[in-house]
């Protein structure tokens, strides 16, 4: 008998720890809201998997990271991106601009660091080809864009917004009164892994960033971005003898797509 008690135990105790794994095992979901309706066709997948887009704004999705495939009505892949939602419900945006798409997620959930300007930036030059790139920022006077400090590093920014934000000193900018900002500028130089900036026709690149000012609300200078790169954004063309190379400097400007 007290064999058969303790089979019976044994198995009892397996079915425990079966029925446990199941438990562990169950998938929450996050809906996510699109802020404006996906084109018509479009079409998502999940790790390959098609989502249900319900009413072309709201899609069900697995909580958790996982890659991404937008697709538009003629099966012409729009965007491939690794997301992750881990909220019950969740809104971002969809963007079609000109030949590039991206993803937008709420600024809210960003903490603002009195003492540091925030980017998340999107690489879409065409010269990088799409590689991650690093790029050097120099806080610059912002008549002659002589830089004014030394250089503060991103590395492997890539061609998506990520929401990771880099964070960035450059000599106190962030904390300067509004008065003062109007004198300043940040240039941020495309870099190789050997700190080598890229060129077009010999001149360095370097995108022309002016941080804003808040004049709807705060006032004060807004310390949170997210910047597009893209050498077709306001061309201010070659521009000799200035920057942070000898050579002078090819100079595009960067849009500020979001921002607080």
């Amino acid at each position: 008998m007290k064999k058969i008690y303790l089979l019976i135990s044994l198995t009892m105790s397996m079915m425990a720890c079966q029925k446990g794994e199941m438990v562990s095992s169950y998938q929450e979901f996050s809906e996510v809201l699109f802020s404006e309706p996906l084109p018509s066709g479009m079409q998502i997948y999940r790790n390959g998997d098609v989502l249900t887009i319900s009413g072309q704004q709201r899609v069900k999705t697995p909580m958790g990271e996982a890659t991404y495939t937008f697709v538009d009505g003629t099966g012409t892949v729009l965007l491939e991106q690794m997301l992750a939602f881990d909220k019950r419900r969740d809104t971002v945006s969809f963007i079609e601009d000109g030949e590039a798409s991206y993803v937008l997620r709420s600024l809210a959930d960003v903490a603002v660091n009195p003492a540091r300007i925030k980017l998340d930036i999107a690489n879409l030059s065409a010269f990088t080809e799409g590689n991650p790139v690093n790029i050097q920022a120099y806080k610059v006077d912002n008549l002659t864009l002589a830089p004014l400090g030394e250089p503060e590093t991103m590395s492997n920014v890539s061609s998506v917004f990520t929401h990771n934000f880099y964070e960035l000193d450059l000599g106190g900018y962030a904390a300067l009164p509004v008065a003062e900002v109007g004198n300043y500028a940040i240039l941020l130089y495309l870099v190789d892994r050997e700190g080598q900036p890229y060129r077009i026709n010999g001149y360095p690149v370097a995108y022309f960033f002016f941080p804003e000012v808040d004049l709807g609300g705060s006032e004060q200078l807004k310390k949170v971005y997210r910047l597009l790169l893209r050498e077709d954004n306001d061309d201010l063309g070659e521009v000799p003898g200035v920057g942070a190379y000898p050579d002078g400097a090819r100079i595009f400007m960067a849009v500020s797509k979001d921002s607080k």
